[in-house]
């Protein structure tokens, strides 16, 4: 579990996304990125630099019901300071892994990620500052 705190600089303004990256780069990814300027958070593959490409919510014709890459909109109580928390469970038997967000503890989304282990994290920040970055391992 990752849990942290996103103080954006001013409403609306901002966006922030964590890789979650395998050990080689041959390998699946996701992203997870919340964006306070525009009331998005999606799932994404992670790219080597900069930012995921953007996905479509339902509304513009993304497919959440298929629980891989898509978008969501109207985020709650992200223009002042919120909570993030990201739970991440890989399972052999599943064949990669379910990664569960919350955001602000008023949106939750989930993704299935065929054949991701996780085992790097990586940040990225534009217009907001994280705090309290907290890593937990769950018990099993």
């Amino acid at each position: 579990m990752l849990t942290f705190d996103v103080q954006p600089s001013g409403p609306k303004v901002g966006k922030l996304a964590i890789a979650l990256l395998p050990e080689t780069s041959a390998q699946p990814s996701c992203e997870v990125q919340i964006e306070p300027a525009t009331l998005r958070a999606q799932f994404a593959s992670a790219v080597e630099d900069g930012f995921a490409v953007r996905q479509k919510s339902l509304r513009e014709g993304g497919a959440p019901h298929q629980a891989g890459d898509y978008a969501i909109e109207n985020l709650i109580d992200v223009e002042k300071p919120f909570a993030v928390r990201l739970l991440v469970r890989a399972n052999d038997k599943i064949g990669g892994s379910l990664v569960d967000a919350e955001i602000a503890g008023k949106r939750t989304f989930i993704s299935y990620r065929v054949g991701l282990t996780v085992k790097r994290l990586v940040f990225r920040t534009e217009g907001v500052e994280l705090k309290n970055v907290r890593l937990a391992r769950l018990k099993e």
